[in-house]
C-alpha cells in the first residue's frame, strides 16, 4: 500500500509476515535494521531504499520502489505462477535477488490476475533474505525449517475458523489424525 505524499497509512495484514521474520532476525543479534515500507509515500520509500542493502516484496506495483527504482537486490515473491516470468526477467537485471519458489505457493480466491490470496511460509522469505544477506554482507545466517504451505494454509484456516492461534506441530498433528 502507498500513501500520498506527505502522509503514511498503516495496514496491519501487510505487517504480519514482516513482523514475524523481523523477530526471527532480532533473536541473532546483529547488526541489521529492518522497516517495511507498507503505508509509506513513494518519496519516502525510495529514501529509505536507497540506503538499505536488500528489500524483499512482492513482484507487483510495490516492486517499483526497490526492484526498478532503488535496483536493490533482496526477495522477489509473488502470488501466482504467471509472475515468474516477471521476476525472472528482474533477476536478470539484478543478479543477487532471491526468488520464491514455486513449490511454497499456494494462490487461493484468485479474484484476477492482480488480485488473489495466497499463503508463503514466512520462514522460506527468511531463508531467501539470509542468502541474499550473505552474499551481499559476507555474514553467515541460519537457516529456518521450512513447513509444507498445505500445512501453512491450514493452520491460516482454522485459526480464521476457530478464532485462535494454533502452532504449526498442531496442524500437523491434527493433519495425521484425520
Amino acid at each position: 500500500m502507498t500513501a500520498y505524499d506527505g502522509e503514511k497509512i498503516e495496514v496491519a495484514d501487510n505487517l504480519k509476515a514482516f513482523k514475524a521474520i523481523k523477530a526471527e532476525v532480532d533473536k541473532l543479534n546483529l547488526d541489521i535494521d529492518m522497516e517495511s515500507l507498507s503505508g509509506y509515500d513513494y518519496r519516502s520509500k525510495i529514501c529509505y531504499c536507497s540506503t538499505c542493502d536488500i528489500a524483499i516484496s512482492d513482484i507487483a506495483t510495490t516492486a517499483i520502489t526497490p526492484f526498478e527504482i532503488c535496483t536493490k537486490p533482496g526477495v522477489a515473491f509473488y502470488f501466482h505462477n504467471n509472475m515468474l516470468s516477471h521476476a525472472r526477467a528482474i533477476k536478470a537485471e539484478i543478479p543477487l535477488l532471491q526468488i520464491l519458489n514455486p513449490s511454497y505457493l499456494i494462490t487461493t480466491n484468485e479474484r484476477n490476475l492482480n488480485s488473489a490470496d495466497f499463503h508463503i511460509p514466512w520462514q522460506h522469505l527468511y531463508n531467501l533474505a539470509a542468502q541474499s544477506l550473505e552474499e551481499i554482507k559476507g555474514v553467515k545466517m541460519h537457516r529456518l525449517d521450512v513447513p509444507p504451505v498445505e500445512l501453512v494454509a491450514k493452520q491460516y484456516d482454522l485459526e480464521q475458523e476457530l478464532g485462535i492461534k494454533i502452532p504449526i506441530e498442531s496442524i500437523a498433528l491434527f493433519d495425521k489424525v484425520k
